[in-house]
């Protein structure tokens, strides 16, 4: 999709592959970054999004780690497998010290559920 630039040209809206097993959250998200100008596509499940053609063309990737079906670095590492270069981003709590360092090597940000959009909106801008 394309959205007018300042200078009234349209430009590629960046994409977001969001998945969160978290109906509520994930639909908030969703109009969140719609509304920022963000292409999102939104997923319950890992199984789904993977399965998506379109998955390996995001800019970034959201993901909850309460997932149903796998582990939120699982899902980054089948990504990079498939030659994705995006950015990702986990929501979820912290964790404990280890949980933070493995998480560290496989997204850009960590944000918390309790987090804000602005942070959100941040760890994209990064």
């Amino acid at each position: 999709m394309t959205a007018p630039g300042p200078s009234g040209d349209a430009k590629p809206r960046e994409r977001v592959l969001l998945i969160d097993s978290d109906d509520g959250l994930r639909r908030t998200l969703q109009l969140l970054l719609a509304g920022n100008g963000y292409d999102v596509r939104s997923f319950a499940s890992a199984t789904q999004a993977l399965a998506d053609s379109a998955c390996g063309e995001a800019d970034f990737l959201i993901v909850g780690d309460m997932l149903l079906d796998t582990s939120a670095a699982n899902v980054v590492a089948e990504l990079r497998e498939r030659g994705w270069q995006g950015r990702a981003i986990r929501i979820g709590d912290l964790g404990d010290a280890n949980q933070v360092n493995t998480a560290a090597d496989s997204f850009a940000s960590i944000i918390t559920r309790q987090g804000g959009r602005l942070e959100l909106l941040g760890a994209l801008a990064r």
